[in-house]
């Protein structure tokens, strides 16, 4: 929803499960008005912040990732780790 936002210039999501990423092409990415700003990529969600997020690529990360409550506060420490790194970028989880 962020990218109908006129201020936002593009948006990118990371996904490593392929049916995950052709269920969204199909049909939600449809959806949106702007979806020339969103762009996709099949990755790991850490490497792909890890590499990324440097050089203030992004001004902001959002991160929903967890299978299940009994992985959540790991990866969530995972990813707080990759954020301290990059001190210009707002994370939310």
């Amino acid at each position: 929803m962020v990218s109908e936002k006129e201020n936002v210039e593009s948006v990118t999501v990371v996904d490593m499960n392929e049916d995950v990423i052709q269920l969204y092409k199909k049909y939600v990415l449809p959806q949106f008005k702007h979806a020339h700003k969103i762009r996709i990529i099949k990755a790991d969600a850490f490497e792909y912040a890890q590499k990324h997020t440097a050089n203030g690529k992004y001004d902001f990360v959002f991160t929903d990732l967890w299978h299940d409550v009994s992985d959540g506060i790991d990866m969530y420490v995972k990813m707080k780790k990759i954020e301290q790194q990059h001190p210009n970028t707002v994370f939310s989880y």
